[in-house]
């Protein structure tokens, strides 16, 4: 096919363009249709040609969109990774506020021979220690390990006589099944999660929140502490030397104030 309208004798868009606009400025008739005043031979010539695919030149429009939104897309998310990892500071460990104490609760589990190592820290709102533990018992997986933790850190609590208290633990999931229905979760822990229920009752208020793994330190280093010892530990009057620098890290003061 020849275009007459290009010297060239090749279609363009452009050249189809200015056809039409000749074609209506030319035109006497005050209504103009949707192809103007365009005989509609030429009109499909100028769409239906060979030299230019609508339809595919549209498909082909769509599709370099298409992967440049995808290109940029990930490009955004790196640069938000990037972002995060570069301004990211690691999690400590807060004081509770005023007239709560604050007990953070942790467990080590070891596979090969089931025993969990079980740590509790517990402080108050001017970062003073007011006693912890280190206990071994057996458990058959890492959520019943966590359980056991969990529960002795309340029945320490208790045993100090704290009224107002928030815990702290870094299992999302023992949090939850605590906080959630325990009906909904593992039957191996509703036993211990029927035990924890009921001993939490006794405080005039109380609250568990998950914490990551470096806001939760002084409890993962009583727990780590406890596997290596030959029996249980609890202190209340005298706080354990390899707990020390851990607990500065947190603020508590240097001596350590019981």
């Amino acid at each position: 096919m020849v275009w007459p309208f290009n010297r060239d004798g090749s279609f363009t868009i452009k050249s189809g363009y200015n056809l039409i606009i000749n074609a209506s400025h030319n035109s006497n008739t005050s209504s103009l249709s949707g192809s103007w005043t365009i005989d509609k031979i030429l009109w499909k010539s100028i769409w239906n040609s060979k030299l230019v695919c609508l339809q595919k030149t549209l498909c082909a429009a769509q599709s370099m969109v298409s992967e440049f939104m995808q290109v940029q897309t990930k490009y955004v998310m790196n640069m938000n990774d990037n972002t995060v990892e570069v301004g990211t500071t690691e999690a400590r460990w807060s004081a509770p506020p005023h007239a709560y104490c604050k007990v953070n609760v942790d467990a080590s589990w070891e596979k090969g021979s089931k025993v969990a190592g079980l740590g509790v820290v517990v402080r108050d709102s001017n970062v003073v220690c007011l006693g912890g533990s280190c206990k071994t018992r057996l458990a058959a997986s890492t959520i019943e390990a966590e359980a056991h933790g969990a529960l002795s850190g309340v029945r320490l609590a208790a045993q100090i006589g704290i009224s107002h208290v928030v815990f702290e633990y870094d299992s999302k999931e023992l949090v939850q099944s605590v906080k959630g229905h325990i009906q909904r979760s593992r039957w191996t822990i509703f036993p211990i999660l029927t035990a924890i229920r009921r001993a939490c009752s006794g405080f005039s208020s109380y609250s568990w929140n998950w914490v990551p793994r470096g806001a939760n330190k002084a409890a993962d280093a009583a727990a780590s502490q406890a596997k290596r010892r030959m029996c249980d530990e609890v202190w209340e009057a005298s706080l354990p030397s390899s707990l020390v620098s851990v607990l500065q890290v947190d603020g508590l003061p240097c001596p350590p104030t019981m």
